[in-house]
């Protein structure tokens, strides 16, 4: 064998076993990505699983958070009354359901309107008094509604805390309670009331039977003293006095028979131009201008012609009497689905000073009913007096008996209407009648409300 020979023999076996080494060495990389691949597998199964279960978890929350936030949308538009959300600048965030049927604005009317301009005075009083701890505030107040009506409401403000007790927003709260207050003064004068008339066909009674020995023995002395003048004008004097507090004395009891009023379909404007024929000569005699602002078309509701005659002349004589050097009287009337300019930042007349209101509306607002106003020029009514103005008997005038406007509340309120009369003193005073139209009347009836 040659040294050549040798030396390949050994070369081949080296590179052999450099090949198997390779080889093993190849095998073993192999074996361990494959194992590395079945671990990969195997941990992308479980992030699969993960995942789907997350994707669940998170598809389950999205319609569990899609479900509470169409509740709590639901919620807020079933509840009756008006929830609001005012931020820091005092700019409305929130305006619900309740809020849009209680003061007739939608909610893109409201959301980023001030919330004291769109509420009115009493809100903003609400507002501005929150502390700075944030206690909660409560009220009565008003809130002046789209359509110009006067809503009365019970008001509360409270703070809205993040979750480390920091003030973030305001909330406001309000209810309708016009019907309620309605309620409150109604049965406060009818307590008041029933005593005055009890009290008053007690002493009527009593005093007619002295009356009539009065009144009998003053006309044989008129018959005896016929000779003498002066006797017999006496006399007289005496006849004309008993025949006065008689008629004082029907009018009492007249008042305090029960009215029943004969209802039918009727125009009111009709009524209002016979009341005004009527007081033709009255408004002439003091040169009193008149001004009537009518409804377009006819102001139709179920009512006794001859006693709303009687009320709205009531009304128009009062007015007359209120102005005895000349002035305006202005008559206006608005259907049910008239419209009244928007009116914001509280019931204040243009120099600032407020209009006193009484009684309340009872919540008869909005555009069921049909109004008649009657508004003069004159004196006004003092705020003291304009809580008993309703009152029987009572009166400002130095020879009224006080009963007009006592009459003219019962007979309205026999038509299911309201009344109720704005006053400032040396301004004049405005009664405001609110009428169901027999529209809405014929749709109560028939189930529709």
């Amino acid at each position: 064998m040659t040294h050549s020979s040798i030396s390949s023999d050994l070369s081949i076996d080296a590179v052999s076993v450099q090949i198997r080494d390779a080889f093993q060495g190849f095998t073993g990389v192999a074996e361990r990505l494959e194992q590395a691949y079945a671990t990969l597998r195997e941990q992308v199964a479980v992030l699969n699983l993960e995942l789907n279960d997350t994707n669940l978890r998170l598809t389950q929350s999205l319609h569990e958070n899609t479900r509470i936030r169409r509740y709590l949308s639901n919620l807020l538009t079933s509840i009756e009354k008006g929830i609001v959300a005012v931020d820091a600048a005092g700019q409305i965030t929130l305006w619900s359901g309740g809020a849009e049927r209680l003061t007739g604005f939608t909610a893109a009317e409201a959301l980023g309107g001030q919330a004291d301009r769109l509420l009115g005075e009493d809100a903003a009083v609400l507002l501005h008094g929150l502390t700075g701890e944030g206690h909660d505030g409560h009220r009565e107040g008003r809130i002046i509604r789209k359509d110009g009506y006067i809503l009365e409401a019970e008001i509360t403000a409270s703070p809205i805390r993040d979750e480390g007790g920091k003030v973030l927003d305001t909330l406001l709260i309000f209810d309708d309670i016009s019907k309620r207050k309605w309620m409150e003064e109604r049965r406060r004068r009818s307590t008041a009331q029933a005593g005055l008339e009890e009290m008053a066909v007690t002493l009527a009674h009593g005093i007619r039977n002295p009356l009539a020995s009065i009144e009998l023995l003053a006309t044989l002395l008129a018959e005896e003293t016929q000779a003498d003048a002066r006797t017999s004008h006496l006399a007289q004097g005496i006849q004309a006095g008993v025949a006065s507090v008689n008629t004082i004395l029907t009018n009492l009891l007249a008042f305090t028979r029960p009215v029943k009023p004969c209802l039918k379909p009727l125009d009111l404007h009709r009524v209002i131009e016979e009341a005004l024929s009527t007081a033709l000569y009255a408004l002439k005699e003091r040169q009193i201008d008149l001004i009537r602002l009518h409804h377009s078309g006819p102001l139709e509701i179920d009512g006794d012609r001859e006693l709303l005659k009687q009320v709205l002349l009531n009304l128009i004589l009062n007015a007359v009497q209120a102005m005895p050097s000349g002035g305006t009287l202005r008559i206006s009337t608005r259907g049910p689905e008239g419209e009244s300019p928007v009116s914001v930042g509280g019931h204040t007349t243009a120099d600032g000073q407020p209009t006193r209101c009484r009684p309340k509306h009872g919540g008869m607002n909005g555009g069921e009913f049909v109004e008649v106003k009657v508004s003069d020029s004159g004196c006004g009514i003092s705020e003291a007096n304009l809580e008993k103005i309703f009152l029987p008997f009572f009166t400002t005038k130095p020879k009224g008996a006080g009963l007009g406007l006592a009459i003219v509340e019962r007979i309205l309120e026999r038509h299911g209407a309201r009344v109720s009369l704005e006053s400032r003193v040396g301004k004049g005073t405005t009664f405001r009648i609110l009428f169901r139209s027999r529209c809405q009347a014929m749709a109560s009836a028939q189930g529709g409300i």
